[in-house]
């Protein structure tokens, strides 16, 4: 079980080292009034202002020249999204600290044999922080590629071209070594503002699946008591037989009726632990849903739109090379979409299984009154999956990941006909 808490300490270093970088949660052993804490959160606050910042000038100029610009209204809402969103985590970054604090106390309290059933929904989030943030790079690479490919090829014919920054500027620079020093200033700002937000996205994404860990986990121990149980009346059983004359009939005892008692106060004591585990973690699965519930807003409105206005891109006249930056970003909104609505959708699933385990526990002999009725509880509030909702409004699921691909798409035609 080694392998297995090392490689939970690795996502969760993962998670926090970035988290630190960005200024969102303080650095081991340190509060989020140290300097290099507050220096870093200025830095990160200045990237997304300056990224930001550029795409509203740019928009507005195009505004007052009365044209549209699809490409810099698509970027618009990609970076002016990301910046909104890490403007509410940082305002929440305290509570954002306190629930990964509490993840990793959930962590210590699981049993060794038991943290295999945590860590399957742990490698997931890791897979997708991978996905999500080679997708990104991949984009950033091309978008830089993109910009600088004219410059390349005249470079090797001996032409002069107008040299052109990965995204826009508010003056023209052509000039050395001015140029060069704002095409690294803006590629470091890019990097900085897109492995945050994916690093913000997954965070989120890292709390939902601990918890779905941990219903699973519900599940399993559920098991075990019913396990437990079933054999503890065997036991009984096994030792009283009736006779052919209705006699009972005392088979050698195995246990005497105190090993009965002390099994039974020890299946009772998991199932009052276990009910309030499950309490427990509903508290938490609350903290979720206030925590996120306006960055899912943010990221639901800003990503399903750009889906439509990329698709116009792609399909329109522009020119291979936009068309060779543009269609990962296709990659990027979807995945962000996904990251959005899968964690949310395991969680409906784990939640809901937690009754189908309860209702399968055999009835408890002694004491029935009090611990069935614990159990019915449990089964009761169970029968209702736990939903995270964006804005406390739109329902996350697979299903609604569906739903909004089609909303896209549909949109997409109809902006292509007035096209």
């Amino acid at each position: 079980m080694e392998e297995t808490s090392a490689f939970y300490r690795r996502i969760r270093r993962i998670q926090t080292r970035v988290l630190r970088l960005a200024g969102l949660v303080p650095f081991e052993n340190r509060t989020l009034i140290f300097a290099g804490t507050i220096l870093m959160s200025i830095y990160v606050n200045f990237a997304f202002t300056a990224v930001s910042s550029v795409y509203i000038w740019a928009f507005f100029e195009d505004c007052l020249n009365k044209r549209f610009n699809p490409d810099i209204t698509s970027e618009l809402f990609s970076f002016v999204g990301f910046h909104f969103r890490f403007m509410y985590i940082f305002s929440r970054r305290r509570k954002l600290g306190e629930m990964l604090g509490y993840a990793e106390s959930l962590w210590e309290r699981v049993r060794s044999e038991e943290k295999v059933h945590v860590r399957l929904f742990v490698r997931k989030v890791s897979k997708l922080s991978v996905c999500y943030s080679g997708i990104i790079l991949t984009t950033i690479t091309l978008y830089v590629l993109s910009s600088q490919l004219p410059q390349l090829t005249a470079a090797a014919t001996n032409e002069t071209v107008h040299r052109v920054l990965p995204y826009p500027f508010y003056v023209d620079v052509q000039s050395s070594p001015r140029y060069e020093i704002l095409l690294g200033a803006q590629i470091v700002c890019l990097l900085t503002v897109t492995q945050t937000s994916v690093c913000v996205d997954t965070a989120i994404a890292f709390l939902i699946m601990i918890a779905c860990g941990h219903f699973r986990l519900i599940q399993v121990r559920l098991g075990v008591i019913a396990r437990h149980i079933e054999e503890n009346e065997d036991k009984r059983k096994s030792q009283r037989s009736v006779g052919k004359n209705g006699e009972v009939i005392e088979a050698e005892a195995e246990m005497d009726e105190e090993d009965f008692e002390r099994t039974d106060d020890r299946v009772r004591e998991r199932v009052k632990e276990l009910v309030m585990h499950h309490q427990e973690i509903l508290s938490f699965c609350d903290d979720i849903k206030n925590l996120s519930s306006e960055i899912f807003m943010i990221e639901l409105i800003s990503t399903t739109y750009n889906l439509s206005l990329i698709g116009i891109l792609l399909a329109g006249n522009m020119p291979l090379a936009e068309k060779f930056k543009f269609a990962p970003v296709l990659f990027i909104l979807t995945t962000q979409l996904f990251v959005c609505q899968y964690p949310p959708d395991l969680l409906i699933q784990e939640s809901e299984a937690v009754a189908n385990a309860a209702y399968f526990v055999p009835p408890f002999r002694r004491d029935r009154r009090r611990i069935d009725r614990i159990l019915l509880s449990l089964l009761t509030r169970s029968q209702t999956p736990y939903q995270l909702r964006a804005g406390g409004q739109i329902p996350l699921s697979i299903e609604s990941f569906g739903n909004m691909i089609r909303g896209a798409v549909s949109f997409f035609t109809v902006l292509r006909s007035f096209n």
